[in-house]
């Protein structure tokens, strides 16, 4: 692991102690560093600013690790997956999404439109429905996953992971098939 991974990594470790007791927004710099016993240009070397850092936390926890192995096949256990590490740091989770959920549903949000897109495609055998058309599908689906698991977060995680996970399993599949006859007429 590189020295400015485990830099970073302190960085997070850091901010997610300073959430269990703080609101996100109330944390300064200077409490991220001086509590990681680092400088403020180190920080700056490697984040711009405290928001940078957040987004990068949530990519490196939730993820990095599935978005160059996520299917149409696996997305449910991909996405449970990042749902059961939210649900297990549900605090950090419910304080920062909270205070600003933009990275966080970005994030997701194009995870699941690049899985859809690619379902979407691997379903048009026919080659009959443009790209214009995949666009609009995968970004619906994509809008409703990330809707639901942001307003699942918004609202303490009221359901366990994994059945906000079958859910929505339930729903795409009940929408692949409905997809399908589409594509066959």
């Amino acid at each position: 692991m590189s020295d400015s991974l485990i830099t970073k990594r302190a960085l997070a470790k850091t901010l997610k102690e300073l959430c269990q007791y703080r609101n996100f927004e109330k944390i300064s710099i200077n409490d991220l560093t001086n509590k990681c016993g680092l400088n403020r240009q180190t920080f700056y070397y490697h984040f711009q600013d405290k928001y940078d850092l957040l987004q990068w936390l949530y990519y490196d926890e939730l993820f990095a690790n599935i978005e160059n192995i996520i299917t149409f096949d696996n997305w449910d256990q991909c996405l449970l997956k990042v749902l059961v590490k939210i649900h297990q740091e549900k605090e950090f989770y419910i304080n920062t999404i909270n205070t600003n959920e933009q990275y966080f549903y970005q994030d997701l949000f194009n995870l699941a439109q690049k899985c859809f897109y690619d379902a979407i495609t691997k379903l048009d055998s026919n080659y009959s429905v443009s790209t214009q058309e995949k666009n609009f599908f995968s970004e619906f689906y994509a809008y409703g996953i990330s809707g639901t698991v942001l307003h699942w977060i918004k609202t303490n995680m009221k359901i366990e992971p994994v059945k906000l996970a079958q859910k929505l399993k339930k729903i795409a599949t009940q929408s692949e098939i409905f997809a399908a006859n589409l594509l066959k007429n």
